[in-house]
């Protein structure tokens, strides 16, 4: 992972945690995939898909494809069966964009996306 992602993921985390979630996991990885953050909030299973991008490189959804969504909904769902069966639970991003070497701007989309197990 390059810096630029490394220090993302940081602020995300802090991010998260100051909402009042309970980090679970980071970067969960599989054999066929990764989930940058799980976390709780309240009562549901959030997976977190983590973008950074420098000011340069604005963010846009072509960043998530549809490759990504269906490896994020196979992660998420492999680990609900093996931990949380029956919680709730979504999928968030968050883009992390870097404002200069000191400053930078978060979008949270909650729900992003979104996919029964059943």
């Amino acid at each position: 992972m390059n810096p630029l992602g490394k220090k993302g993921e940081m602020i995300v985390r802090k991010y998260l945690l100051n909402k009042g979630y309970e980090i679970l996991e980071t970067n969960y990885r599989l054999p066929f995939g990764e989930i940058d953050i799980i976390a709780k909030d309240k009562n549901e299973i959030v997976f977190v898909e983590v973008k950074s991008v420098s000011s340069k490189n604005f963010f846009s959804q072509e960043k998530i494809n549809s490759k990504k969504v269906k490896t994020l909904l196979k992660v998420a769902k492999t680990y609900l069966l093996k931990f949380q069966p029956n919680f709730s639970w979504r999928i968030d991003l968050v883009c992390v964009v870097q404002k200069n070497t000191r400053s930078f701007s978060l979008t949270h989309f909650k729900g992003a996306i979104r996919e029964n197990l059943k």
